[in-house]
């Protein structure tokens, strides 16, 4: 089995499995499996002076609401969020966005 292959597969069964790491969220108010990393911003780039929280969403590309550019809306569990950065790679979105005030 070739390496894309391999990570096609992975993502399903190891890091994306709701047994091992995935969890199912409401992103823009639809079920999705994904994995979220929390971030307080004043620890992350305190040097920027953004305040508040903040957190990496990765999930199945196709699971993901339309991409997103920077400063638009994002809905997750139901709070509002600005989205910072959307990135694509081997059927994987991680999109990086902060709770809007």
């Amino acid at each position: 089995m070739g390496f894309k292959a391999q990570v096609a597969e992975d993502r399903l069964d190891v890091f994306l499995d709701l047994d091992e790491f995935g969890e199912e969220h409401s992103v823009d108010r639809e079920p999705v499996v994904c994995v979220i990393d929390q971030m307080d911003r004043t620890e992350r780039a305190p040097e920027a002076g953004i305040a508040g929280s903040g957190m990496r969403i990765f999930a199945k590309s196709e699971d993901m609401p339309p991409r997103r550019g920077p400063g638009m809306p994002i809905t997750v569990d139901g709070k509002a969020y600005m989205v910072e950065s959307w990135a694509e790679e081997m059927g994987v979105a991680e999109v990086t966005c902060v709770r809007a005030m």
